[in-house]
């Protein structure tokens, strides 16, 4: 298993970067999400849950397509909650495809700054791939291919402040 995390922090209160994580498809920084279906929502105690359905078609070795019938079209469920009053949203998104080979874990977390006008972002991520002999070179082959689009991340998220929100501060 090889893991990966990144903090980053917005110059800008929770709200507006919540608000912007809901809507961060599509935007320029990433043109590989192809389309996001909402499958579940519900609001319990004054916390959002909702589970997304992410489809996506990212560039991958061809060795692993032919490896283990990895594609680059891909589906992820996405489970968010947003807890208003404690000011905390949690993302976590598990890949749907090849699942008994290829299993990736992501985890984001936007908690607001102490002085309100930031929010933090810890965004933490495992992968693990089942193929005995090939384990720890595949796994470092994945965890570098999430690792170039997962940096676009926080760049992605500004455009759509900018873009959706006029940069509300």
């Amino acid at each position: 298993m090889k893991c990966w995390s990144i903090e980053h922090v917005f110059n800008h209160p929770w709200h507006i970067v919540v608000g912007a994580a809901f809507k961060k498809y599509p935007n320029p920084e990433n043109e590989d999400i192809l389309g996001i279906d909402v499958i579940k929502q519900r609001l319990r105690n004054g916390v959002l849950y909702s589970e997304r359905i992410i489809q996506s078609n990212f560039h991958i070795p061809v060795w692993a397509s032919k490896l283990g019938g990895f594609s680059g079209h891909q589906y992820s469920l996405e489970s968010t909650q947003v807890d208003p009053k404690n000011r905390v949203m949690t993302l976590v998104t598990r890949n749907l495809n090849c699942y008994h080979l290829l299993r990736i874990d992501e985890r984001l977390t936007y908690t607001s700054a102490a002085d309100s006008a930031q929010t933090r972002l810890k965004q933490e991520t495992t992968i693990s791939v089942n193929l005995p002999f090939l384990k720890d070179f595949c796994e470092r082959s994945f965890l570098s291919i999430y690792t170039h689009y997962a940096q676009r991340g926080p760049e992605g998220l500004k455009w759509v402040i900018q873009h959706e929100f006029n940069g509300q501060k």
